[in-house]
């Protein structure tokens, strides 16, 4: 059988049964509607009537820029999706990211992440449908708790890294 991890080849190991996982839901997970994407982070403690009042108080505004920038005003939904990952309150992005991240509870709250992998499904269709002109090519950071004794050789310029669940990055 398979087994629960896989050699990275870099000292790291790969979740493969959780890759299998996430990727079955998020194939199987239609896009949902903007509200249906925010209001299925309330089983997960998101204050999801907060969430969509935050959200919707944008909406004006966001359409102006749209507009503003010479967007299709069909992207708002998308944009107000990304919009909910930036917020920090209610907390949609660290709330669905504690639950992708915890080993234990994502594989004993598979119905919480199918409703994380909503919004999730949401925000990553909005972003692919945004223009290439709104596609980075620069340096990109990401903060990280854990220090690396051999960053250099671990994370070499100029190579893809890809993550399983959402990471934030500036």
């Amino acid at each position: 059988g398979m087994s629960d991890s896989v050699d990275a080849g870099d000292g790291g190991t790969y979740d493969v049964p959780w890759m299998l996982i996430l990727a079955n839901h998020f194939c199987s997970t239609s896009e949902p509607s903007l509200e249906e994407a925010l209001q299925a982070l309330g089983p997960l403690g998101v204050n999801a009537r907060l969430l969509v009042s935050t959200v919707e108080a944008r909406r004006t505004r966001l359409e102006l820029e749209l507009a503003t920038h010479n967007l299709p005003a069909h992207l708002i939904d998308g944009v107000l999706a990304i919009y909910s990952y930036t917020i920090q309150i209610p907390p949609a992005f660290s709330t669905v990211s504690a639950l992708m991240n915890d080993p234990e509870q994502r594989l004993l709250q598979p119905d919480m992440v199918t409703k994380a992998t909503k919004w999730q499904k949401k925000v990553d269709n909005a972003l692919i449908a945004l223009p290439a002109s709104f596609d980075f090519t620069g340096v990109g950071y990401r903060g990280m708790r854990f220090a690396f004794d051999d960053l250099e050789t671990r994370f070499v310029e100029g190579d893809t890294i890809c993550w399983y669940t959402f990471k934030s990055l500036a």
